[in-house]
């Protein structure tokens, strides 16, 4: 094994996750496939987490700890693909893991046409707050690529296209085209870069095998919790994911994913909004459903597309017609009724 040029580089961003972090390296050093290096990016962590990779670090060379000052993830991400040294390129969220085959059957799947990237299934692990795991999985099946305009958006691009830790790249591919994450934003940075990956007309496959364990823990991350970038960057995710719908659906399929897709993000701003830790008073969660329902990008996707399901299509009415005390009224209602369950 050269160790000067391992096959794959795994990036890690890290950010106080002294919890998490020893889980993630161990799934990492029991592979089955031994040639890769782990680039521990450390985020400016103020807490252990480096101490934590460092004695992993101090018993495998294969493992790299770099510390930098805090840039976020999407810097930490790029920090990393500088420094690798492989072939291929995987991105690592420092609060999973990985089934021990994950980077032999990556490897293979992307070997097999020289592609530029590879997409799995993963599965998603629920963790309550007593230590309960509940797992849900994306498959992908029956899914070819170049990609027929037939696709279901539901089983493939909702669960698989939005994330950077279910694919493994081709590090050539990525420095030549000078493919880099999107600095400062949060939530939406994965959308946003895979959507200037497909601007570059790649080649790329997806296979149906579930590897990654993306962990959702009762913590709060940027992914839950509301802060001043919440709203804009889901109407941003609305934008990038009506992009992909362009892209890989059928007129009339791709209204009804379009309009989907949008009553989805909503639901997500409603819910940091009501749900999600914040100071937000009533007055200024009017406001934000305001914000909402005067999107001109909601309503417009909104506006002549109807939705799949009817709860969804009240939902959008209740958009179109600006009925925001009503949207108000139902969520006040459901945070009562959650209290007392």
């Amino acid at each position: 094994m050269n160790m000067k040029n391992p096959v794959v580089s795994i990036v890690m961003p890290t950010y106080n996750v002294e919890k998490y972090i020893s889980a993630a390296i161990v799934s990492v050093i029991n592979q089955t496939y031994s040639d890769w290096e782990l680039l521990v990016i450390d985020d400016g962590s103020t807490d252990n987490s480096n101490s934590v990779a460092q004695v992993y670090a101090n018993k495998d060379l294969r493992i790299k700890v770099i510390k930098k000052e805090n840039g976020g993830l999407s810097d930490a991400r790029n920090y990393g693909i500088d420094l690798a040294k492989g072939k291929y390129i995987h991105f690592f969220d420092s609060d999973d893991a990985v089934e021990p085959d994950f980077y032999e059957k990556m490897v293979n799947a992307i070997e097999i046409k020289n592609d530029d990237f590879v997409i799995c299934g993963y599965y998603k692990d629920f963790i309550s707050s007593d230590g309960t795991k509940s797992t849900w999985c994306s498959h992908i099946t029956n899914v070819s690529t170049p990609i027929e305009k037939n696709v279901k958006w539901s089983d493939t691009f909702s669960d698989c296209f939005n994330y950077a830790w279910n694919k493994l790249y081709n590090a050539n591919f990525l420095k030549n085209n000078e493919l880099k994450f999107k600095k400062g934003l949060s939530i939406i940075e994965d959308q946003e870069f895979l959507s200037r990956v497909l601007l570059v007309n790649p080649s790329y496959s997806f296979f149906d095998y579930h590897g990654y364990h993306y962990i959702v823990r009762q913590r709060l991350t940027l992914g839950n919790k509301y802060n001043s970038q919440f709203l804009q960057c889901h109407i941003q995710s609305i934008i990038l994911q009506n992009g992909f719908i362009d892209i890989y659906l059928e007129e009339n399929d791709a209204l009804i994913a379009k309009a989907d897709t949008a009553i989805s993000e909503i639901k997500w701003m409603l819910n940091g909004i009501f749900f999600m830790p914040n100071n937000l008073s009533h007055r200024e969660k009017i406001q934000h459903v305001d914000t909402i329902i005067n999107s001109e990008t909601i309503r417009t996707t909104l506006a002549l597309h109807k939705c799949s399901s009817k709860a969804n299509q009240i939902l959008a009415t209740l958009v179109k017609l600006r009925s925001k005390l009503i949207i108000c009224l139902i969520y006040s209602l459901r945070k009562k009724l959650n209290r007392h369950a």
